[in-house]
């Protein structure tokens, strides 16, 4: 009996995250079964290793997210304080254009 079909898949887990590839060949008459199977070990490792820098790339694009809000956050409260300085020192009469040290808008400074 020849084997015409083979097959071969692995279930990796990293992090809460499961993934389960499996890859299948027919075989012609002339192929061996021993280096196709080699051929889909090799081709499952490598979805493996792409797989894992998905969610390597995934969770590091959620760590730089969460940084960038963290600093849009500093960023708005800095703006607010500005803006209150500003007004603080034009209702008490200060020409602050004159002064050239407040512009109106903060990220043209």
């Amino acid at each position: 009996m020849r084997v015409t079909k083979i097959g071969y898949g692995c279930v990796s887990t990293v992090g809460d995250r499961t993934q389960e590839i499996y890859v299948e060949a027919e075989l012609e008459d002339w192929e061996d079964f021993d280096p196709s199977l080699e051929v889909l070990r090799d081709k499952v490792a490598y979805e493996l290793e792409l797989a894992d820098v998905l969610v390597q790339l995934h969770e590091r694009a959620d760590d730089a997210m969460s940084n960038l809000s963290a600093i849009q956050h500093q960023l708005t409260k800095i703006q607010s304080y500005w803006y209150q300085v500003r007004d603080f020192l034009v209702a008490r009469g200060v020409d602050v254009e004159e002064l050239g040290v407040l512009p109106e808008d903060p990220c043209s400074f």
